[in-house]
């Protein structure tokens, strides 16, 4: 019994090596744990550690976070070359984009191939015949520049973060392209759907990237501890910010 036990274990854990192999292709870099990966520091960005990682492994770079491998081109050169095959055009199925969308893989930022290709062009068609690239567009950020600059005037003089209107702003360039549609740029209103966005984002971003770069927990992880680390109330946050859009 014994025995059957010990050999039970170490079949174990040849297929869990096994299964943990770095393959032979892969550029170099770090591989971390099994499962876990090597998670990126907290007190650096990424980016920087992705600097520093180029100086020791060149300029392509493979990265394991969590379960899944992320490869890293850090010269212009790679990079052109890379993302002019088609190859390359695909989008990663990370569970924080599916979110949005309502896991139905629709639109334009979590799509990929054919349809992906479809929707983009569809977009850009009908964005240049409701002006982007035109005359139209350029007096539209211009006369949103000058206001967003009279608004800017009103916070001179004190120490402060930037103020909402630069996001309004933005918004109402696109808005009315679309829409035929501004917003003043000190609108309360519409700032407050702004805050509710970014507020959105600040709260599921803490949370949501070890769904990201570890899949596997998705399936096993109980709703209710979602809705606790506040992935769960995400769609809430979607439709609130789509009823204010509406009545804006």
């Amino acid at each position: 019994m014994l025995t059957e036990a010990l050999l039970g274990i170490l079949l174990l854990i040849l297929a869990f090596s096994y299964a943990n192999r770095r393959p032979k292709n892969l550029p170099p870099g770090p591989w971390g744990l099994p499962l876990i990966g090597k998670f990126p520091a907290s007190q650096v960005s990424v980016s920087e550690q992705v600097v520093e990682l180029r100086k020791k492994f060149g300029n392509i770079v493979s990265w394991r976070i969590g379960s899944r491998i992320f490869i890293f081109f850090c010269d212009y050169r790679t990079i052109k070359a890379a993302f002019a095959k088609m190859e390359f055009a695909d989008r990663t199925d990370f569970f924080s984009a599916g979110h949005f969308n309502k896991f139905t893989r629709t639109g334009l930022i979590n799509t990929e191939g054919l349809l992906w290709q479809n929707n983009r062009r569809f977009a850009l068609r009908h964005l240049r015949d409701l002006g982007m690239g035109k005359t139209r567009l350029e007096e539209a950020i211009q006369h949103e520049a000058v206001c967003l600059v009279e608004d800017f005037a009103r916070h001179a003089g004190r120490p402060g973060p930037l103020p909402w209107s630069i996001n309004v702003a933005v918004l109402n360039v696109i808005w009315q392209m679309v829409a035929s549609r501004r917003h003043n740029v000190d609108d309360p209103e519409i700032q407050e759907v702004n805050k509710l966005i970014n507020l959105s984002f600040e709260e599921f971003q803490d949370t949501v990237v070890w769904f990201d770069f570890m899949p596997w927990l998705i399936p096993i992880v109980p709703h209710f501890v979602k809705k606790w680390v506040g992935i769960a109330h995400l769609p809430d946050y979607i439709e609130v910010i789509s009823e204010r859009m509406k009545v804006s």
